[in-house]
């Protein structure tokens, strides 16, 4: 648990950043420029949202309460 604790908030990093230099080093690849808490902001709702619909989708799935036992 501590390591999603420091592993979700270091990968959030990790896109904002990468978002933020693809703004610098190409410009014109946004809609507008990008400042790093408009980078920041995105990269927190794509993680966020992307991490909800895979454990939505996981959830839903016929077989997930069956996984690891011998049908």
């Amino acid at each position: 648990m501590e390591a999603l604790a420091l592993g979700i908030p270091l990968v959030v990093l990790l896109f904002a950043a990468v978002y933020r230099l693809v703004d610098l080093n190409a410009p014109g690849s946004y809609s507008e420029a990008l400042s790093r808490t408009d980078a920041l902001y995105f990269s927190v709702t794509v993680v966020s949202t992307s991490a909800s619909e895979t454990s939505w989708h996981a959830a839903s799935r016929p077989d997930c309460s069956r996984r690891g036992r011998s049908r």
